[in-house]
Formats: C-alpha cells, structure tokens, sequence
C-alpha cells in the first residue's frame, strides 16, 4: 500500500492513483444516481399511469355531469346514498365521511349543495334528533341512471380492446392494490 512505503512514492504513481480513484468514485456515483433515478422512475410510472387514467376517465366524466350541474365528488356521494337506500340501509353524514375517506367539512359542504339541487334530503331519526339521515330525491334517482349509462359508456371505451378474462384480471389486480395500500395507513 502507498501508505506502507518508507520512500516517497512516484509522481506517476500518486498521480495515477488518484485518478483511478476519482473515476472509481465518479462511476460510482454515476452508478448510484441512475439506479435511484431508475427506481423512481419505476415508482412515479406506476402512479403516474394510474394518475392519467383517473385524469381520462374524471375528464370525460365531468364534461358529462355539467349537464346535471353535478361535481365528481358530489356524484360520489349522491351514488353512495342511492345504493344505500336501493338496500334498505339507512345512511348517516358519518358513514359517508368513512366511505369516501372525506373531512366532515367536505361532506357537509357537498351534502348542503345536493339538498339545495334538490338530490338529496335528511331526515331526523326519531328517537335521537342529532342524528339524521340522508335519502336520494326521485330527482336524484332520474339522475342516476342516466349519470350510470354515462359511467358503461366510458367504461366501455376505456376497456374497449380488452378481453373478458383481461377486464376480470384488471378489476383483481386494482382490488388488491387498494387493499394493499389500505394495510398501510
């Protein structure tokens, strides 16, 4: 080793050294910026492709629900109230928040803005006055099933090249990286 030697080592030779060590850190670091760049790379192209086809499908979506004079997240809570009662189940503000994973503020906001269009209306529950629940107008119900044929159409165009078994893998895979990401929070 060149710290070992009694003498002085040659010019060259430090010289030389030195070199080889600035390239070795230099492809080193090279080396290592590409490999996290490429990583990231893979990380932002899966969640960028899923970002542009939420921004396709929202874009089409919203273009179709100024007719109604509807937002996305209003539809969302207007769909999530209307399956509610298509069961039987009465549907409260709270289960809304939980569903959509919104801030009561937000909900509030949105179930204000339905009762005024006249999609939605609240009832009392009789033996608890703070709590009340939320019913689809037959207003809403006309809405909906013209808002859901408006959702198969822009599936359809979505999936239109895809088989039966790849439209089924597709819908597996999303289910489990939903329940995937769920295990994180």
């Amino acid at each position: 080793a060149l710290w070992a030697m009694k003498e002085k080592p040659p010019a060259k030779l430090v010289d030389y050294f030195f070199a080889a060590l600035t390239q070795y850190i230099a492809y080193y670091i090279m080396h290592s910026v590409l490999y996290i760049v490429d990583t990231w790379e893979d990380h932002m192209r899966f969640g960028g492709l899923v970002k542009r086809v939420y921004l396709f499908h929202s874009k089409r979506i919203n273009e179709k629900l100024k007719e109604y004079d509807l937002t996305m997240s209003q539809l969302d809570v207007l769909i999530h109230v209307s399956i509610a009662n298509e069961h039987g189940k009465l549907i409260k503000q709270r289960d809304i928040e939980k569903k959509l994973n919104l801030t009561n503020p937000t909900v509030t906001g949105i179930i204000h803005r339905l009762e005024l269009k006249g999609l939605i209306e609240k009832q009392e529950n009789s033996e608890d006055k703070r709590i009340k629940y939320l019913f689809v107008t037959q207003k809403a119900k006309t809405i909906n099933d013209e808002v859901k044929n408006m959702f198969e159409q822009c599936d359809a165009i979505a999936l239109s090249d895809f088989q039966e078994e790849e439209k089924k893998e597709l819908e597996q895979y999303l289910l489990r990286i939903i329940e995937n990401l769920k295990k994180g929070e």
